[in-house]
């Protein structure tokens, strides 16, 4: 039997190219583990959704949102049935995955452009300036925007 054949651990497998664009983040997630994306957010704005094959390497392009941010798209976050991204433009838009991954709404996030995103009943982003701002999920009121400081 060939050692060779087949997907092998710590070694190049796929390549997927997201248009011209510089790749900034990625993540993995969907409603199911039957119905599994992987999502990549590059610096022109906008997130392609790829369908994780359920054998072998073929990841086929299941949509691609050209214009999902004004601003490089700087961080992604997954629940069990949302994607939330976060951009330069300094707004968070949530993606919803059931059944045909598809645009939700935009959360206005941090003043400046943010470059993390934390996700638990609450999100949590950081930008470029001090501030972290904390809000629901569900409902996108604000909780929490405070500065970090002596850090």
């Amino acid at each position: 039997k060939d050692p060779l054949v087949g997907p092998q651990p710590f070694c190049h497998q796929t390549t997927l190219q997201h248009g011209d664009s510089i790749l900034r983040c990625l993540a993995v997630a969907g409603p199911s583990y039957s119905r599994c994306f992987l999502f990549s957010g590059s610096v022109d704005g906008s997130i392609c959704v790829w369908r994780l094959p359920e054998a072998g390497l073929d990841f086929p392009l299941y949509a691609l949102w050209q214009a999902a941010h004004r601003g490089a798209v700087s961080a992604l976050a997954v629940s069990w049935n949302h994607l939330y991204s976060a951009s330069a433009d300094s707004t968070i838009a949530v993606w919803k995955l059931a059944n045909h991954p598809s645009y939700v709404r935009r959360l206005q996030g941090n003043g400046q452009a943010i470059k993390s995103l934390c996700l638990t009943e609450t999100y949590s982003s950081g930008s470029e300036d001090p501030e972290v701002v904390q809000q629901e999920a569900a409902g996108g009121s604000r909780l929490f925007a405070g500065l970090t400081t002596g850090l």
